[in-house]
């Protein structure tokens, strides 16, 4: 699992004080409400009686990205997704969201043909690996 992290574009960089407070009726992108993160960012705000404005609700992470380099909103998503965003300045990171994660899983079967591209995705270090 990886932890879930506040994005925004810098014209929101005054959030990072104070944050997650300052997330108070600030715009939010988040997912849609059948995501586990989606359950998991509500709870979170709920314990922390923050009530952020959700703008947006989409499951698809590259159009939340794009909303919010456009400064339509924050986006909580892993850090590993947002790294070509934040190298080229569209987004900057806010905070990160304690006890929140996304789990991922890979599921695969043993095949008796090797499967070069698959060996490289599963030796594949995520913390290291660039995006883009």
């Amino acid at each position: 699992h990886r932890p879930i992290v506040a994005y925004a574009s810098p014209s929101f960089k005054n959030l990072k004080k104070n944050f997650p407070e300052s997330l108070d009726n600030a715009p939010c992108i988040v997912p849609t409400k059948h995501s586990k993160v989606r359950n998991d960012i509500e709870h979170f705000f709920d314990i922390l009686e923050i009530e952020p404005q959700f703008m947006a609700e989409t499951q698809d992470t590259a159009l939340q990205k794009i909303l919010a380099a456009k400064g339509d909103g924050v986006v909580f998503l892993p850090e590993f997704t947002t790294k070509e965003f934040v190298q080229n300045k569209k987004l900057i990171k806010l905070g990160v969201l304690d006890n929140v994660f996304a789990e991922y899983f890979l599921i695969y079967s043993k095949r008796i043909f090797e499967n070069p591209a698959l060996e490289l995705v599963i030796k594949q270090d995520f913390e290291k690996m660039r995006l883009g």
